[in-house]
């Protein structure tokens, strides 16, 4: 297959999104596990599946087997890391392609399996033929179909993808800003799934980063909170902390900016809330912890309040206690608690115990 696909065709009244447990993690494409991976791939293709009706009853039996078939080599390669099944995979659509162009189904199927293969690979070819199967299925996809976003993200991460291997040649720089343009001004009720909202959240947070504009930090942070409140109440617990992490560290980046009271406070709430969430990993609760530690000392420069210190202390040590002893970040931590302490020493002469030392 090449780049330059013939130009795809939307037809009417595509079904709604399937509902299925959306994808974890930035872009759909982080942290996912190959079960997970399986599920964000055909949540994004299914919903154009009526393209193939339209091809005749033959060509519908056969592209569908065709697709399931692959579909099953996919989900192997994700669990195996296999290239041969990835391949096999790749050449069933890529077959299909050439015999009924330009179908969105498959495209997305192509732009998905030949990023995976580079992730492995990386083979220029297969990255690039990953960005033009993306592009030849987003050409004719309405701005304000459902579907348009999720495969305007899944494209931005091929890009990425390509412009790391490239180290910043910026052979698609234009598109991407482009396409992260688009992301950026979608309403909200086009974005109405939380990973949606979220990776709308991290680019506008990169736009910040970049044009140091007060408005956008502060749609930044109305985005984390909106991608926060459209999580199911049970599960999702791994996409909770990361979002209360990132508004965390929004509201902290506004105090550092302003010195508002309000935010540092806010930057706390949302750092507490995350130590909280009893069904993460060790290594996740560690880094609540640590964080809230470091946000309560944030707050101390200003208040100057020995419950805040205090506060900063008993969470750093509780981070320092769920780190194994030969946890290369143990070092770094403890001299951090120590440090706490002395400060404590200096502040109000309060010498620490034997017990607090040893934690160190």
């Amino acid at each position: 297959m090449e780049n330059d696909h013939h130009e795809a065709t939307v037809k009417p009244s595509p079904p709604s999104q399937p509902a299925h447990r959306p994808a974890r993690g930035w872009l759909g494409c982080r942290d996912l596990s190959p079960d997970e991976q399986f599920l964000f791939l055909t949540i994004m293709a299914d919903p154009f599946q009526p393209d193939i009706m339209h091809t005749g009853e033959q060509n519908f039996l056969r592209i569908r087997i065709a697709q399931t078939t692959a579909d099953d080599y996919f989900r192997k390669f994700l669990v195996s890391n296999t290239l041969a099944d990835i391949d096999s995979a790749i050449d069933l659509i890529e077959k299909e392609d050439r015999r009924v162009p330009s179908l969105i189904s498959n495209l997305i199927r192509i732009g998905e399996y030949r990023r995976n293969k580079f992730e492995v690979t990386s083979d220029s070819s297969d990255i690039d033929r990953s960005i033009g199967a993306f592009h030849a299925a987003l050409r004719p996809v309405p701005p304000d179909h459902p579907q348009r976003s999720q495969l305007v993200m899944s494209t931005i991460k091929s890009i990425s993808q390509a412009e790391k291997l490239l180290e910043g040649s910026g052979k698609y720089e234009t598109t991407l800003s482009e396409l992260i343009n688009e992301l950026l001004s979608l309403p909200l009720e086009i974005l109405t799934t939380p990973e949606r909202l979220g990776a709308k959240a991290d680019l506008m947070r990169t736009k910040y980063a970049e044009s140091q504009n007060a408005d956008d930090l502060a749609e930044v942070i109305r985005l984390y909170q909106q991608a926060i409140k459209a999580l199911p109440p049970d599960g999702a617990d791994d996409l909770r902390v990361k979002f209360l992490f990132s508004l965390g560290e929004s509201f902290l980046t506004k105090f550092q900016r302003f010195s508002y009271i309000a935010d540092i406070d806010s930057a706390i709430d949302a750092f507490h809330e995350a130590a909280q969430i009893g069904t993460v990993t060790t290594q996740t609760r560690e880094k609540s912890l640590r964080i809230l530690g470091d946000a309560f000392q944030s707050r101390w420069g200003v208040s100057f309040q020995a419950t805040d210190l205090d506060q900063s202390i008993a969470q750093t040590e509780a981070s320092v206690k769920l780190l194994a002893p030969d946890d290369p970040d143990r070092a770094a931590s403890s001299r951090a608690l120590f440090a706490l302490f002395c400060l404590r020493f200096s502040c109000s002469e309060k010498v620490p115990g034997i017990d607090e030392l040893l934690t160190c």
